[in-house]
């Protein structure tokens, strides 16, 4: 530390590691082509009524896995678009490779809105809980952060990370604003004078008991 050594000047070349657009547009073609054709297949299970969710397992099972698969797709899908602009950083934007992108973030859309339907049915059987909730919560940052991708993309300038930051911290003040147990309470309560729910779980209620009830009895 007293006696540094002396820095001297040393000129690395450079080396090009980025990917050659051809190659990413073959992988992300290749993924965008599997994601069509699942869609293409499976669209009466993604979008399907009460057969469907009846035959896959039943409304807790389906939805609790088609949410944990919904994440698992996200984050590998948002991972391969950050690669690719991190491979093509600095490098002219090229319209194929970024069609194939949009279309990737498209298709995991596809995949939230089915997650997101097949929840509402859940829910709209059962009533909500904390969990169910959550899972909403959850899905609302997804689609957040499907949005500020598609932004970094048609705006390179984008501060992907502190928007995903700023956007996930203010929809979790947003939900603790919102008094999740008093909407449990009256999603409930509602449903239940009204014919779709048949049982109500009443914890809630005791958690708010002014709570003021939109329906009519």
């Amino acid at each position: 530390m007293c006696h540094p050594a002396k820095k001297t000047e040393v000129r690395i070349k450079p080396i090009d590691v980025l990917a050659p657009v051809t190659t990413l547009n073959t992988m992300l073609g290749m993924l965008d082509a599997v994601y069509l054709i699942f869609v293409a297949v499976e669209s009466s299970y993604l979008f399907g009524g009460k057969e469907a969710i009846e035959g896959s397992g039943g409304y807790a099972t389906d939805a609790r896995e088609g949410f944990f698969q919904l994440v698992a797709v996200t984050a590998v899908n948002l991972i391969i678009v950050m690669a690719c602009i991190h491979l093509r950083k600095g490098h002219k934007r090229a319209t194929s490779l970024l069609t194939l992108e949009l279309t990737l973030v498209a298709s995991t859309t596809v995949m939230l809105v089915s997650a997101a339907w097949r929840m509402s049915m859940y829910i709209g059987e059962y009533g909500l809980s904390r969990l169910r909730i959550l899972t909403i919560w959850g899905m609302a940052v997804i689609a957040f952060l499907l949005v500020a991708t598609a932004v970094k993309l048609l705006r390179p300038r984008t501060q992907l990370f502190r928007m995903a930051m700023l956007g996930t911290l203010g929809l979790w003040i947003v939900f603790g604003l919102i008094q999740p147990d008093a909407i449990i309470a009256n999603v409930n309560v509602n449903g239940y004078l009204n014919g779709s729910i048949s049982k109500v779980d009443t914890s809630y209620i005791r958690i708010y008991p002014t709570l003021p009830i939109t329906s009519r009895v």
